[in-house]
């Protein structure tokens, strides 16, 4: 607002809800401040639109005591500023759209995996529940045969006797599975690390699988290079992990029943120990390969063949071997028979002289725990 007369660049600021021009000689508004009655603009210059009167200037402005009011908005024009404020808002709507959508997306991803793990979650307690009936029905049965004096003769005492022994072993077996994935899932520490040597883990691996091959009459091949390096970690957990490979190969194994067990030693940037579970079973079909590690995930063979298991035994062999600072691969062709490498670091000799603990997380496991 500026004043007609007076000293240059003096601004006066004034609060005008209407501002109307009246009749001739009189300027009239509808707000004014101290100095409305004060000075003027005895020309009238500087506000266009209104009619002219004499000296130029325009009519109703002539008198020299009125004020001239001149409003003019920050962004320009009327529509200028409401083209701004319509483009702000249309931003701050696309984007409020942008993150409700992902929220959308978000929401939906994780209730379908919520669904499947409790799908995955139902499907391992029938399957538990089925394997724990089979053996307890088993042994309750024996066990009764024995106690009426049924079973007379040495012989069979002694099949019925390993019978119950076989039966008691695999309940053992799916116990110590719930309860090591149990102690994986809870964060539970890893036992004492130790150096420990590759052909060692594998010799008691083979032991302690030795009843499940015979009884399937699988023939086990082992193949263990000369020279390996010494790893750190836990001995027990690493041939748990092994157990499960060579448990699964049998299961899966194909019509000529057999099994090889391959260790050897690599060199380079980071040297390691693999050791390579093979079978010539069916395979893997592709679209499998990405859900063999996950906890509870049967494959679809497995399910139509009803071959006993839980779907554990993968899932603890990859937590252990990743424990391990280590990785687990999978090579399949179908038709043809899978292999799986577990491929763990081998000691440096500083970490040896040092003792050096293994950064991750296992529960300690027994040496004897056939695969899921």
């Amino acid at each position: 607002i500026n004043r007609g007369q007076g000293p240059p660049g003096v601004e006066r600021r004034l609060f005008f809800n209407v501002i109307r021009r009246g009749g001739p000689g009189i300027g009239t508004t509808a707000g004014g401040g101290p100095d409305a009655a004060a000075g003027g603009n005895p020309a009238g210059a500087g506000v266009p639109g209104g009619p002219a009167g004499p000296g130029g200037a325009p009519a109703g402005l002539q008198d020299a005591g009125r004020w001239t009011l001149l409003a003019r908005h920050q962004s320009g024009s009327l529509e200028a500023a409401v083209g701004a404020v319509r483009q702000r808002n249309l931003g701050i709507s696309f984007g409020i759209l942008l993150l409700l959508g992902a929220s959308v997306i978000t929401i939906t991803v994780s209730s379908q995996r919520a669904r499947t793990l409790a799908r995955q979650q139902m499907e391992f307690v029938a399957s538990v529940s089925h394997e724990l009936r089979t053996p307890i029905a088993v042994i309750r049965s024996a066990s009764e045969n024995l106690a009426l004096g049924v079973v007379a003769t040495p012989d069979r005492v002694k099949r019925y006797g390993s019978t119950i022994d076989t039966e008691a072993r695999r309940l053992g077996d799916m116990v110590e599975r719930v309860l090591q994935y149990a102690g994986l899932e809870a964060g539970r520490p890893i036992a004492a690390t130790a150096p420990v040597e590759a052909a060692t883990v594998v010799d008691d691996a083979i032991r302690a699988t030795a009843s499940l091959a015979a009884t399937a009459g699988v023939q086990v091949e082992v193949d263990v290079a000369g020279e390996l390096p010494t790893m750190l970690g836990d001995a027990a957990a690493l041939s748990s992990a092994v157990q499960n490979l060579i448990a699964n190969a049998v299961k899966y194994g194909g019509a000529d029943r057999w099994v090889g067990v391959r260790v050897t030693a690599h060199d380079g940037r980071r040297p390691d120990v693999r050791i390579a579970v093979s079978d010539h079973g069916a395979g893997i079909p592709h679209r499998e390969l990405s859900r063999v590690f996950e906890p509870f995930y049967r494959g679809a063979d497995a399910t139509a063949r009803q071959v006993h298991g839980n779907g554990l035994g993968l899932s603890i062999v990859r937590r252990i071997i990743a424990a391990h600072d280590g990785d687990v691969q999978v090579e399949t062709r179908e038709g043809q028979g899978s292999t799986f490498t577990i491929r763990i670091p081998a000691a440096s000799p500083a970490a040896l002289r040092a003792g050096g603990q293994v950064g991750a997380s296992t529960a300690p496991s027994t040496p004897h725990l056939p695969g899921a």
